[in-house]
């Protein structure tokens, strides 16, 4: 009776998993720069009236119910009450719920894998989850969007590699990864390949903030939304951490802002026609000696403002901020840009194309004018000229002569 109640409570948890932090877009789409304006974004409703609180004081592994009070095993896994402690090693089996519990913890050695096939996430707790361990886990989803649901808490993912994949019919707007309050990934392999568009997003935070930090390498694959947050921020950072995505509607979705610092890469690459790839609209986009590169097809970036600190625009070279639409974004000559590559460092100085000098006339050396003065030239008419002084001495001396033989006779 106790395993039926919590089974109950499993299928009735798609109800609650209607939402996924913004998910559903209005009619203009969501971070969509149009002729004259961007889209905006509306949550769906939320139905939690129909959503029964999972049974206090149980946990579920591998499709059979526990108690949260006591130490519990089976193959593969043990639970440490006291720890409020997941063991997992070379774990292959069903769904896991760690049950209401204000701190709890799956760590993981080993490979592991869990999969879902009904309406629940392969992963569920109400309260702090934080994963964690040296091993690996594969998660599969076919019937739910989600693979991980944290609900009245954050959930933690660090020191560990963990893949999740959803496959199937599903039609709930929700997350891959999700949870009601901050998503953390710290120093993770995090892998993600989300196959259905039905309005949710890769990883999602309902209330807070998404943080990726630590030398996280996370690489999302989404047929929807990357990262999305409805209320809080999204931030990256750390010389070793790095985001590569592929989406077809936002790469992120912060509402209250986007930052990029402390040398961390982020490169995102959005197939939708109207998609803005980085929209914050009532945040602001920043990137402090970062790398970021984005493509898309209408709109890199928009936000309440843009700023750069220890970083510049290289590509377009002739990208500069513009507001449109009450949002700040890149244009080139007036046009919004899609392409976009910011670069940490100081951008460099253009350097003036020098003038030719003319080149000077040969000055003769001093050398060279006293031997010119030296050995001066003798022209034809200084010869006739000493010819005919010549001459003409010899006619005076020849009169001279006359007159002194006429006075001697």
């Amino acid at each position: 009776m106790n395993f039926r109640r919590t089974l109950g409570t499993m299928i009735c948890v798609v109800s609650l998993l209607g939402v996924s932090a913004g998910h559903v877009l209005a009619s203009d789409g969501a971070g969509c720069v149009g002729e004259t304006s961007f889209g905006h974004s509306k949550l769906p409703n939320m139905n939690l009236a129909m959503v029964e609180d999972p049974e206090e004081g149980t946990i579920i592994v591998d499709g059979k119910a526990f108690s949260v009070l006591q130490n519990c095993k089976g193959e593969n896994w043990k639970f440490v009450a006291e720890e409020h402690t997941l063991y997992l090693e070379n774990y292959d089996g069903l769904y896991i719920d760690m049950g209401k519990q204000e701190e709890a913890k799956i760590v993981l050695t080993g490979s592991n894998r869990a999969s879902s096939n009904m309406k629940s996430p392969a992963i569920l707790a109400d309260g702090n989850l934080a994963i964690e361990g040296e091993g690996d886990l594969t998660l599969q989803v076919t019937a739910c969007h989600s693979a991980i649901y944290v609900r009245n808490g954050k959930l933690t993912i660090q020191d560990t590699t963990l893949k999740a994949e959803v496959t199937g019919e599903v039609r709930d707007a929700d997350d891959l990864i999700m949870a009601d309050k901050s998503v953390i990934l710290s120093h993770a392999e995090v892998t993600l390949n989300d196959e259905i568009a039905c309005g949710g997003a890769a990883i999602g935070s309902r209330q807070l903030n998404i943080s990726i930090t630590n030398g996280t390498h996370l690489s999302i694959s989404s047929k929807e939304k990357a990262l999305a947050t409805f209320f809080g921020k999204v931030s990256i950072d750390g010389a070793d951490t790095s985001v590569e995505i592929t989406s077809e509607e936002n790469a992120v979705y912060a509402k209250e802002g986007f930052i990029l610092e402390g040398g961390a890469s982020f490169a995102a690459k959005t197939t939708g026609e109207l998609t803005t790839a980085v929209y914050c609209p009532e945040g602001e986009i920043q990137v402090n000696a970062s790398d970021l590169k984005v493509d898309a097809v209408r709109t890199a970036m928009a936000g309440v403002e843009i700023t750069t600190s220890g970083a510049y625009i290289t590509e377009p070279q002739e990208g500069v901020k513009q507001e449109v639409s009450s949002l700040m974004t890149i244009v080139v000559d007036g046009e919004v840009t899609g392409s976009l590559h910011i670069v940490p460092g100081v951008a460099p100085t253009a350097t003036p194309t020098p003038t030719p000098s003319p080149t000077p006339s040969p000055v003769p050396t001093v050398a060279e004018e006293v031997k010119q003065l030296d050995q001066p030239s003798i022209t034809p008419r200084m010869l006739l000229g000493a010819g005919l002084i010549l001459t003409g001495l010899a006619v005076v001396a020849v009169v001279l002569i006359m007159r002194i033989r006429g006075r001697n006779e």
